[in-house]
């Protein structure tokens, strides 16, 4: 995955900004029915085995922390339509 070098996303006319990574919280670990905390801290246990930084920056802001994608901020105002093509300008 490669959406934290995402730096703009186009589709159709709207042209979006990476404002920053988004990541899953430990909300994940508690079962909607019940209110209890997985007590192994799944899925985050899990999911930090592969979606987690590498990057030494990114690690001191997000710890371990596993990435999700990333949120977006409106650019440029436009339309967004079905089957509208989306273009990506990544960063260095």
């Amino acid at each position: 995955y490669k959406f934290h070098r995402w730096a703009f996303v186009k589709m159709g006319s709207s042209i979006m900004r990476n404002v920053k990574l988004c990541t899953r919280c430990n909300f994940t670990t508690v079962d909607p029915l019940t209110g209890e905390k997985h007590k192994s801290g799944e899925p985050l246990k899990t999911l930090r085995t592969f979606r987690s930084t590498l990057d030494k920056e990114e690690k001191k802001e997000y710890g371990t922390s596993p990435f999700f994608g990333v949120n977006l901020g409106v650019h440029t105002e436009g339309s967004v339509s079905v089957k509208d093509k989306i273009y990506i300008k990544m960063t260095k």
